[in-house]
């Protein structure tokens, strides 16, 4: 309907109506206050009326203040100024202000302006903008007063409404004043510093030219401003003067210094003392902000943004406090410089937009304004605290007139702009409205090239400054010292351009420092360097010091950078200066030649650029290139040079190549800088290819340095060789001695000789031979190295020596010419070292000494032998029968002779082999005491002849070494015996005792290979356990030696001996016999023991350390999960067998369903599985109705009915495609008793699936036959309706993955039929129908109201068994509680009865009766007179008393199985029926006689808390329980006991429909058939078992059902799980409680709850003794009551009228 109205229409109708006008009404006083709301500076009143006084073209204002004196404090009694003054700062509070100017009186349109807000000033040259400045006067006033001219004007409220009236004066004021009388009496006067801080800043760019501040006519400071005339600025040429967008250009920019004088009271900078200072602060905002007689919160926030409360500004009014005088009347000065730098900027904008522009302030765009920058002048003169924020020392400020709290971003520049447009209370720039946003962004563009301006003043006032300096020098450039001289200068104005973040707004720095950097036309600006002003281009930034070498390069200060490095780190972020590049240095190089000094400052910074990688290899080597210097007249080209000097190895006095380096430069580098420079070190082979290429006259060395003819100089050249020679390598070496070996280079006796032709100073053998002199310094073996001899060839010695004997000095056979060998190895020895390597291999060739001949030193043999052939004279030596050099006297070894004689291969020791061999031949010639003494040898000197270093030992094949035991006799190899004797037990030979502690020196180990053990162990295993035992300990004790490869081979060898095979131990196929022994691999023996796998599988254990040799060869603790499902696959009806539960096979199928993911990967098996009858099913074998029932009694219960019908699961094994998986439970029901199917437990229905088990629904086939359609289909479309309804409810609580059809398809296809929910489920559960049935049937409201959920049903199930749970502890805890009552009544009557008496003894027929008893004596009389009567206990009066004394056959079996009580009837030598024992142990003491007193009776509490332990002690048969007879208090009532009867051969068959295990003997034929026909009594049974054991609230897993053909056992407990015969039920009590009748039921719970009794005393009494008997009947009496509330409930249920008892019947029993 909107989109059809005519809004045009509509609005001109509305206007031509001809209705009444109506005005727009304001509230002023609220509007007033909420303009005032913006205003949150500081000093608001005095800076609006200090800027009316600016646009009123005033040169001096004047602001006053009155005070009113305090009414609580009197006034000082000391009439002195100071104070006078400190009691009215701090006592006085403010009455009025008043502030004049002298500018232009108030015309019309001013005091027509005045009395509206929001009406600016329309002149663009004027600072006021909104008009709604001068209303701020209302934060402190409520009735201001103006009067200007001839002309007053006041204002006054009434109301909300502002009113004014104006009074022509007589006079004409020559001021125009505003009188400002103080709402609030209480307004403390405010604190003078900042007040005169803020007049000193509001003074800076206005045209005032003078501020007064008065205080009760005291005049408190006067400021005053004058400006030197200002100097037009020249524009640089390369500054682009426009603004980004074109609006706006700076035109022209001018220059001036302005001077600011302040004359001040010493009042002004004092301040009150800390604890008046909360009195004295508390208004100090109320000039500017209180409204009423408490501070406004617009006046605590000032006082907050002042900052005159901050930690920061208390410091600093501690640090002023000092420097305030003591007379605060005495008056100072101060004066400060600035520096204003102003640019007429003009305006050029589109008459749109100076529309938008006048619309937004009221006035048009100027179309020129002025833009001015202020800054410090240098040097500054030290200011006052009053100046503080005048000078820009941290950060500068915008001024729109006055202080803004926006800043500019430049550090030492505040930016005045008149024509900024602010927000409307004057603290901030609008960026904001899109219009003033481009205004005010142009505008700071605008400043920002303003500030690009005067940077280049400022540096064109340096480069002035530096040329004046020069011209006075003479010099064309200026001096480094002029340049140092301006560097505080230039560092001033480096600081003052640093721009950093503005604030509150960022992006007003961003602004003008964008402008300040991108208004260059060229990507440079002026900078100041170390040679003077000069682009920034031209300039570089050194990073380090090049200038002793490169000195023309111009780069900025480093004392410049360090004081404004943001604004040099800026030059570098726009890329307007770089670091001096290779480039520059490079230019330098090749301008000049250096010197010496500069060719080593070179070097040093080019090393260092190399080695850092700085520069790259290309570059180093071009600067190397154009380098040249000139040193001492000698030119020194640096592309030349290819080696350097390293002093300690070659001195630099000696001659080097001339493309090696002058060491005098490379001093100062190290060996990696030079290096990094492509020079190599000079090194020894080519300086002595140099020296031997420029001897001998034929080079440029003179005589002096020539190697072949100055000895002096050779000396020291072979002195630098010698000193070398160790780190020269071989090659080198090789060549060292190439170049020298054939020169005339060693200085001799006889002249320079070849090396090969001097002799050594040691050879004096002859003195004609050429002696080596001067090489004291050269090392030995470098003349060596070069040929120079130090023997005499062996041959001349033998000429001469044999020619002149007299030489010899020998004996007289010496000189006879006839030496003997012990005369020649003497002189040998004398001159060993001198000897070449050729002589001395020739003398250990020549046979030339005998042997001693028979072991006798003085007697020489005729043969000579080598020196090698030939042992030590040494007696331990003769013993060994070895031979020995011949030597007369005394010889020792640490000789010369012995020493010489060893290096010709005199033998001082034999070796291994060779005493090997004589300690294996001795044996054999009967010399068995050498052996010995060999191999006393042998040990002794094992460790100082080095035969440990002998390797073969161990691998030595001649037997010598003797053995211990049997084979002391024989000999053995190192490698044939060992010291373990534990290794004997696998028939290995052992070293003899006494050689064990030195069987590592002859090789022998201390076990014999695990090889070599395993073989053996393989081809001899343990004949019986304890030779297993020996045998395993001992490989465990190595079983770090066994390897893999090893265990592999061990655990698949039949070596693990088993005891003789019986039914339950499985057939392997590795396994092999052995007389009456079997042997297993290791790998499939599992260790320990296991109660259900031990008739399985091989459990053997031989003890823990043997057990660990097998678990190394791969037996395990149990059987993995394919050694388990092999084992099941092959024998599963033996498992079975052994297992006697169905939940045990099954944990075992659900152990393999959790592992088929590892089952699947063995193949074989896998398909094994699928195919071997292994899987455990079940066969629910329904009940067989007879065909004729007897009509059961009125009133009688169904529940035998639904017993009844309940089918017995019949468990048997099967393979997988044998069985069914249940998913549909309809057809389930119709085909049960010919299916096998699966447990119904998803992880096994998924594992039989796995194996090929079919769904149920897959081999179902369903035909529906639908019959002809009845005429009135309102019933069917009903139904349909429901169904449509309930359905999508019933599928509400399945999960997507469940379900087979939604329900839209459900109203597509909807076929009413029987499977209904098969159609909506994919595997529906046997609940899925009766929900769905429920949910048909019930109402809407109803399921709301249960709030029907899975979930929550399944929870409440759990709650419900824990409820039961919770009951039966709970009732247990209740049987504990009275027990423990009755023992605190017991003990308590037992301390007041008298001490026992004796009586007379007689005997007892129930254990515990009383003696006088009248009950006891007339029963013993009964069985004197009639022995025909029966046998009277508590057991046949509680049959007689129930109504159940029939004298049948049931009473009698009852009272045979509990027997034990007295019988008449039965003669002493008619044996008892068993198990019992004719004689009772407990009815006689140790002696035989009776006891002569009576014993206390026990206390009936511990009597209950035996029964109570017994009744917990039963468990289930299947149990992994232990069961532990549980401790029993002794009773004095009981006796010993008899043997306990043995456990049935039973086997489990199947479960009851109430979960109670059914076992059938193994002789029982047709067990199926069985199980069909006793379905109905088997689940009649175990339903009253159940109620038998709630009458003791046993769980009902402890209790079994077990049936055989024949014998007499009605009941057995074994190990606590209670087993009843069905046998005896079925012919005591089934045909009764199927007739129905009315005392069936209770009569066969009676009997079955007596037995169960019975059967739990044994939990107590393992034998059939007076102590079970006394046990059972506590049992009965205890809980007898609750047997007798079962009974009564059964007649309740069947006969109210007849078959009850009545209230006094049951109370008689039980009294």
């Amino acid at each position: 309907m909107a989109a059809g109205i005519d809004y045009n229409a509509l609005r001109a109708q509305t206007l031509g109506s001809g209705n009444d006008e109506e005005a727009v009404t304001v509230n002023t006083r609220a509007l007033i206050d909420k303009v005032l709301a913006r205003y949150s500076g500081e000093w608001t009143v005095l800076r609006e009326l200090l800027q009316n006084a600016a646009d009123a073209s005033a040169s001096k204002v004047a602001v006053r203040f009155e005070t009113s004196p305090s009414i609580s404090v009197a006034a000082p009694g000391a009439t002195d100024e100071t104070s006078i003054l400190k009691h009215t700062l701090l006592h006085h509070t403010l009455r009025r202000l008043v502030v004049t100017n002298d500018g232009q009186p108030f015309g019309a349109n001013d005091w027509s302006r005045l009395k509206r807000i929001a009406e600016g000033n329309p002149d663009e040259t004027k600072i006021g903008a909104f008009g709604v400045g001068f209303y701020s006067v209302f934060a402190d006033c409520e009735e201001p007063l103006v009067s200007s001219g001839k002309e007053a004007m006041a204002f006054y409220w009434k109301g909300n409404s502002l009113f004014t009236r104006r009074l022509q004066l007589s006079e004409p004021q020559k001021e125009t004043s505003f009188v400002l009388d103080y709402r609030s009496s209480t307004s403390p006067v405010p604190q003078l510093l900042p007040l005169c801080q803020f007049l000193a800043t509001s003074l800076t760019f206005v045209g005032l030219e003078a501020i007064e501040l008065w205080l009760d006519g005291r005049n408190l400071m006067a400021l005053s401003k004058k400006a030197a005339p200002s100097v037009n600025v020249t524009l640089p040429k390369d500054v682009n003067l426009k603004t980004q967008e074109d609006l706006m250009k700076v035109h022209s920019v001018d220059k001036e210094t302005v001077q600011m004088d302040v004359r001040w009271l010493g009042i002004v900078r004092w301040r009150p003392p800390p604890s008046l200072s909360r009195i004295f602060e508390g208004g100090g905002g109320d000039v500017h902000s209180s409204t009423g007689s408490a501070p406004s919160l617009r006046g605590f926030f000032s006082r907050l943004t002042g900052g005159h409360t901050s930690r920061t500004s208390l410091r600093d009014d501690h640090v002023v406090q000092k420097a305030v005088p003591e007379d605060l009347a005495a008056v100072s000065t101060a004066t400060i410089f600035l520096r204003i730098v102003t640019g007429n900027v003009r305006v050029s904008v589109a008459s749109s937009f100076a529309q938008e522009i006048e619309r937004a302030t009221k006035k048009r765009p100027p179309q020129s304004m002025r833009v001015a920058i202020l800054s410090g002048a240098l040097p500054a003169a030290k200011s006052v605290d009053i100046f503080s924020s005048v000078l820009p020392n941290k950060c500068g400020k915008v001024f729109i007139g006055f202080p803004t709290q926006q800043t500019t971003g430049v550090t030492g520049i505040h930016i005045s702009a008149n024509s900024v447009i602010p927000t409307v209370e004057r603290e901030a720039i609008d960026l904001n409205a899109r219009y003033v946003r481009t205004w005010n962004v142009e505008l700071l563009r605008a400043a920002g090239i303003v500030c690009r301006v005067a940077w280049s003043s400022d540096l064109s006032d340096l480069r002035n400054k530096l040329s004046r300096a020069a011209s006075a020098s003479g010099k064309a450039s200026p001096a480094r010292a002029d340049v140092t001289a301006l560097l505080p200068e230039a560092t001033h104005v480096f600081r003052q351009f640093t721009f950093q973040d503005s604030t509150p707004s960022l992006q007003v720095g961003q602004i003008v420092e964008q402008a300040f950097w991108t208004s260059n036309k060229q990507p440079s600006i002026e900078v100041f360097s170390t040679q003077g002003v000069l682009p920034s281009h031209q300039v570089r930034l050194v990073t380090e010091d090049l200038s002793g070498f490169v000195d023309g390069i111009p780069v900025i200060p480093e004392s410049l950078i360090e004081g404004a490095p943001d604004f040099v780190a800026k030059l570098q972020e726009y890329g307007l200066i770089t670091g001096i590049t290779t480039a520059d240095v490079k230019r330098e190089l090749e301008a000049k030649a250096l010197d010496g000094n500069q060719l080593g400052e070179f070097l040093k910074w080019a090393a260092r650029q190399a080695l850092n990688l700085e520069v790259p290899r290309s570059t180093t080597q071009s600067l190397l290139d154009v380098a040249v210097a000139t040193v001492d007249g000698k030119v020194i080209v640096m592309a030349d040079i290819r080696c350097f000097l390293i002093a300690s190895k070659i001195p630099s006095d000696v001659p080097v190549p001339s493309n090696t380096l002058p060491f005098a430069f490379t001093k100062g580098l190290t060996k990696a800088e030079l290096e990094a420079l492509g020079w190599e070190e000079l090194q020894i082979v080519p300086w002595l290819r140099y020296l031997v290429e420029q001897s001998g006259g034929s080079g440029a060395i003179s005589a002096g340095k020539d190697i072949t003819l100055s000895p002096t100089f050779s000396g020291q050249v072979l002195s630098i060789l010698s000193k070398q020679w160790e780190t020269l390598g071989l090659s080198s070496r090789s060549s060292v001695i190439s170049l020298l070996e054939n020169r005339t280079i060693i200085p001799t006796n006889l002249g320079m000789k070849r090396p090969s032709e001097s002799y050594f100073p040691s050879v004096k053998l002859f003195q004609d031979l050429p002696i080596a002199n001067g090489l004291h310094a050269v090392k030995e073996k470098v003349l060596v190295a070069l040929g120079v001899r130090k023997t005499v060839e062996l041959s001349v010695v033998f000429d001469r020596l044999m020619a002149e004997p007299q030489r010899s000095g020998g004996s007289s056979e010496a000189a006879a010419g006839k030496w003997s060998h012990v005369d020649l190895i003497r002189y040998l020895a004398s001159v060993r070292e001198d000897i070449p390597a050729d002589d001395i291999a020739r003398l250990r060739q020549t046979p030339i000494c005998p042997a001693e001949k028979d072991q006798d030193p003085a007697n020489p043999t005729s043969r000579r032998y080598k020196f090698s052939e030939l042992y030590e004279p040494n007696v331990s030596l003769r013993s060994l029968h070895l031979p020995i050099l011949q030597w007369p006297g005394v010889y020792r070894s640490g000789s010369s002779e012995g020493k010489f004689l060893a290096s010709l291969g005199l033998r001082a020791v034999p070796t291994v082999p060779e005493l090997v061999d004589i300690m294996s031949k001795a044996p054999a010639s009967g010399n068995l005491a050498l052996r010995d003494r060999v191999l006393t040898y042998f040990i002794a000197n094992h460790h100082n002849n080095g035969y440990a270093r002998y390797g073969g030992l161990a691998a030595i094949s001649q037997a010598y070494l003797p053995l211990q035991g049997e084979e002391s006799d024989k000999l053995a190899a190192p490698a044939d015996c060992f010291t373990n004797e534990r290794a004997a037990v696998l028939g290995f030979p052992i070293l003899r005792t006494d050689l064990h502690p030195h069987a590592a020196k002859f090789g022998v180990t201390s076990d014999p290979p695990m090889t070599s053990c395993a073989n053996i162990l393989l081809k001899r295993p343990p004949a019986n356990r304890g030779e297993a035992v020996l045998v395993f300990s001992y490989l465990a004790s190595r079983l770090h030696e066994i390897t893999q490869a090893s265990g592999e081979r061990l655990g698949t060898a039949a070596i693990v001996p088993l005891p003789p095979q019986t039914n339950g131990a499985h057939n392997d196929p590795s396994e092999k016999a052995r007389g009456a022994l079997r042997y297993a691999t290791p790998r499939t023996c599992f260790l320990g023991d296991s109660a259900e796998l031990k008739e399985v599988f091989d459990f053997v254990d031989f003890g823990s350390e043997a057990n660990a040799f097998l678990l190394k060869c791969g037996s395990k603790h149990e059987p993995t999960k394919v050694q388990l499902a092999t084992m099941v696959v092959q024998e599963p009806a033996r498992l079975l067998g052994v297992f006697q539960s169905t939940e045990k096979y099954l944990n075992v199928l659900r152990g393999l369903a959790e592992h088929i993911s590892t089952l699947k990967r063995d193949k074989a098996l896998f398909k094994e599985m699928k195919r071997s009858p292994f899987l455990l099913a079940y066969r629910e074998i329904p009940a067989k109705r007879s065909d004729v029932k007897l009509k059961a009694p009125v009133g009688t219960s169904d529940d035998l009915d639904d017993e009844e019908d309940t089918g017995i699961k019949e468990w048997s094994l099967a393979s997988a495609s044998q069985i069914v998986l249940v998913d549909d439970f309809i057809s389930y029901s119709l085909f049960k008793e010919n299916l096998k199917v699966a447990p119904q437990e998803e992880k096994l229905e998924e594992f039989y699936h796995s194996l090929g088990s079919f769904f149920l629904s897959n081999i179902i086939e369903e035909v529906p036959r639908i019959s002809s359609v009845t005429q009135d289909q309102r019933t069917a479309a009903k139904l349909q309706k429901l169904v449509y309804e309930r359905s999508r409810l019933f599928l509400h609580d399945h999960s997507p993955e469940a379900v087979r059809h939604d329900g839209r398809w459900l109203e597509k296809n909807l076929t009413v039929s029987q499977a209904l929910v098969i159609l909506l489920l994919i595997r529906p559960k046997p609940h899925s129908t009766m929900m769905l049935e429920m949910l048909f049937s019930t109402d809407l409201l109803k399921l709301r109201t249960r709030g029907y959920n899975v979930d929550r049903i399944l929870r409440a199930k759990a709650a419900e068994a824990r409820i039961a749970e919770d009951q039966r502890q709970k009732q247990i805890e209740e049987e504990q509680k009275k027990i423990r009552d009755q023992e605190e009544a017991w003990n308590a009557s037992q301390s007041q009865l008298p001490p026992p008496v004796k009586v007379s003894p007689g005997p007892m027929s129930v254990p515990g009766a009383f003696n006088e008893s009248p009950e006891r004596d007339t029963h013993r009389a009964l069985e004197g007179t009639d022995p025909s009567r029966k046998p009277k206990g508590i057991l046949s009066s509680i049959s007689k008393r129930l109504g159940l004394d029939d004298g049948g056959q049931s009473s009698k079996q009852l009272q045979n199985l509990l027997g034990n009580v007295a019988r008449p009837d039965e003669s002493p030598g008619h044996p008892p029926p068993p198990p019992y024992s004719a004689d009772d142990p407990g009815q006689k003491n140790e002696s035989g006689k009776k006891p002569d007193r009576a014993d206390a009776v026990t206390a009936p509490f511990r009597q209950r808390q035996n029964l109570i332990s017994a009744i917990n002690a039963s468990r289930a048969h299947d149990s992994s329980n232990l069961f532990s007879r549980p401790d029993s208090s002794n009773i004095k009532e009981t006796g010993s006991y008899c043997d306990e009867r043995p456990g049935h051969d039973l086997s489990f068959v199947a479960d009851t429909a109430s979960g109670i295990k059914i076992f059938l003997s193994k002789d029982v034929p047709g067990r199926s058939d069985f199980l069909a026909s006793q379905s109905a009594g088997l689940n009649l049974f175990a339903s009253l078992l159940l109620d038998c054991g709630q009458v003791f609230a046993l769980p009902r897993g402890t209790l079994h059902i077990y049936y055989d053909e024949a014998g007499g056992t009605i009941a057995f407990n074994r190990q606590g799980s209670l087993f009843c015969n069905y046998r005896f039920f079925r012919q005591l009590h089934l045909d009764g409680m199927q007739e129905r009748r009315v005392d069936a039921k209770g009569e066969a719970l009676v009997y079955w709850w007596v037995v169960l009794c019975h059967e739990l005393a044994h939990n107590l009494v393992e034998a059939h003794s007076s102590e079970h008997s006394y046990w059972t009947e506590n049992f009965v009496t205890q809980y007898f009551g609750k047997a007798v509330a079962k009974v009564a409930q059964y007649s309740n249920a069947n006969a109210p009228e007849s078959g009850a008892l009545s209230a006094a019947a049951r109370t008689s029993l039980l009294d």
